[in-house]
C-alpha cells in the first residue's frame, strides 16, 4: 500500500479569492473552540460549528483552517465516502449563511512511524536551545518518510507522531483513490508520495 502526505495546493492561483475560514471555530451556545487535536476529539456529534472569514469571497471546494485541515465543501457528491477508517468528518457553517457548509477532514488517529533518519527536516541551529513550545527535534518538517509495518493495515488517514510540519495527513492510496472519483476541482489538493522503509 502506498501511502501520502495530503496537502492544500497552495501554488494554484485558484485560491484568490475564495472564502479563508478563521482557525476557530464557534459552537452554537457562542462558546470560541479552538481548531486543534484534542478539542476536535471531544466535539460532541450533536453541536453544531460555525466559522467566521478571516477573508469573504467565494465557497471553494476546499479550503483550509490555518496550516492543520483541510476542509471539503459538504455538498461535494459522496463526500461522505471518505469517512471512517482513521477519518471523521466534522461538518462547520459560514457564521454568516449557514446554508454554505464545510467538513474538516479530521484524521483522528496518530501513528508513531516516521523514519527520522530518512525524513527531511531542518535542524535548529547548532547550539539552539529550543523553547518550551517548539519541536525539539527541528525547525521545519518538510518531507517524511515512514516504517510501513508501523502503520495498522486498517487505516485510510492519520497523523505522524511528533511531525510538527502543516498539515499532518497522511493517507492511504485507497483514501486517495475515494477523493480522486469525487466530482470538484483536484487540483486544489496535491498529493506527495511517502517514502517508506
Amino acid at each position: 500500500m502506498k501511502y501520502f502526505k495530503l496537502n492544500p495546493n497552495v501554488n494554484s492561483k485558484k485560491w484568490r479569492g475564495c472564502i479563508i475560514p478563521r482557525d476557530e471555530l464557534i459552537d452554537d451556545g457562542g462558546n470560541v473552540i479552538p481548531v486543534d487535536f484534542l478539542s476536535l476529539i471531544k466535539i460532541p456529534t450533536n453541536k453544531k460549528l460555525f466559522f467566521k472569514k478571516l477573508r469573504d469571497g467565494y465557497f471553494s471546494p476546499i479550503s483550509t483552517i490555518g496550516a492543520k485541515y483541510l476542509l471539503f465543501d459538504s455538498k461535494i457528491n459522496r463526500i461522505n465516502n471518505i469517512s471512517g477508517n482513521g477519518v471523521k468528518l466534522i461538518p462547520i457553517s459560514d457564521s454568516e449563511k449557514p446554508e454554505k457548509a464545510y467538513l474538516i477532514m479530521y484524521p483522528f488517529e496518530c501513528v508513531d512511524c516516521v523514519n527520522w533518519d530518512l525524513s527531511e527536516i531542518d535542524l535548529w541551529p547548532s547550539g539552539y536551545v529550543p523553547k518550551e513550545w517548539e519541536s525539539k527535534r527541528g525547525r521545519f518538517f518538510l518531507k517524511p518518510a515512514i516504517h510501513k509495518n508501523k502503520i495498522p493495515k486498517h487505516l485510510d488517514a492519520f497523523c505522524l507522531n511528533e511531525w510538527d510540519g502543516a498539515f499532518n495527513i497522511i493517507i492511504s492510496e485507497r483514501l486517495k483513490n475515494k477523493i480522486l472519483s469525487l466530482d470538484f476541482d483536484h487540483s486544489f489538493l496535491e498529493f506527495y508520495e511517502l517514502v517508506q522503509t
